[in-house]
């Protein structure tokens, strides 16, 4: 399924990957804190991180609510198309 991914969806990801871990980094939280603050695993916030594809959105939204910055996840589309 991931093999199908265009290089600029895999570069998008990585991207946010790396702004997870800054912001993460930013706040002074080791990657043990935020996977238990999130209810995950290691392995699952450093893959995240890395901007792996198989990371569920959910994950993803879990990560956004331990940095406190829930409110992200409705930026993801404009307002016009995210009010369908």
């Amino acid at each position: 399924m991931h093999e199908n991914m265009s290089p600029a969806m895999r570069r998008r990801l990585r991207d946010l990957g790396e702004d997870l871990r800054t912001a993460r980094r930013r706040r002074r939280i080791a990657q043990a804190d935020l996977a238990g603050r999130m209810g995950v695993s290691v392995g699952t916030v450093k893959r995240m991180e890395a901007g792996d594809p198989g990371v569920a959105i959910g994950t993803i939204a879990m990560c956004l609510l331990a940095l406190g910055k829930i409110e992200r996840l409705s930026r993801l589309l404009p307002e016009e198309v995210s009010r369908w």
